[in-house]
């Protein structure tokens, strides 16, 4: 498909389908391939100036010198801060000169920077069907932390968790199941609810570990 892509793209770029030209610019949003002859007396009396658009070689080819012959290419330009000692991902900026019909290319780097601050927000559904996995996040929350930290000196970690809608049909709206809406009513479970922010990003895995294991399941959508 990108062969097929980049092959359309050139032979577009040789040719030059214009409509009701009458100026550079509507000469250049024409397509890639079109190119305007600025020479003056370039056309004959009484032709049209749409005679000035064309592709670069039928351009030469009638008679108009190449430093008259307006032709911009798609360009980018990429910065760098030098100030930034501690940068990821490379160009840091870039300004896009494009005219239409043609891309502009550029290439980007990445390299993980040493001790570079990570922040993980870890959120979990507390739905019914989740109960496993809130099991294992109760006795791996202290190694999410520590996993972090042999990536960087500067790791944080928060959580959150959600349910679902508490309107029908997300949620049985039974008084009785919103109060215990687990099937199982011996088990212990905390009414349904949208959203809630539980611990904000921290460094401190005992924390983490204390506030994950006071989460309770709540019961499945209605």
């Amino acid at each position: 498909f990108l062969s097929g892509l980049l092959a359309l793209q050139s032979v577009l770029s040789q040719e030059c389908t214009k409509y009701k030209v009458s100026t550079c610019r509507d000469c250049i949003e024409s397509g890639p391939g079109c190119a305007w002859c600025q020479k003056l007396n370039f056309t004959g009396q009484g032709e049209p100036d749409s005679l000035r658009c064309d592709t670069r070689a039928e351009l030469l080819s009638k008679g108009c010198p190449a430093d008259d012959i307006m032709e911009p290419k798609s360009l980018a330009e990429t910065r760098d801060s030098q100030a930034d000692r501690q940068k990821q991902l490379s160009p840091q900026e870039v300004t896009l000169y494009l005219r239409p019909g043609q891309a502009a290319a550029f290439n980007v780097t990445f390299r993980r920077a040493k001790g570079y601050p990570i922040d993980l927000y870890y959120l979990m559904d507390l739905s019914y069907s989740m109960v496993d996995d809130l099991i294992n996040v109760k006795k791996l929350g202290g190694d999410l932390l520590r996993a972090l930290n042999d990536i960087t000196e500067s790791g944080r970690i928060g959580f959150g968790s959600f349910v679902d809608k508490t309107v029908l049909p997300f949620v049985n709206t039974h008084p009785e199941k919103l109060r215990n809406p687990c099937p199982n009513k011996e088990k212990e479970c905390q009414p349904p609810f949208a959203f809630r922010h539980v611990l904000k990003l921290t460094d401190n895995s005992k924390q983490f570990e204390t506030e994950v294991g006071k989460q309770l399941i709540s019961g499945e959508p209605g």
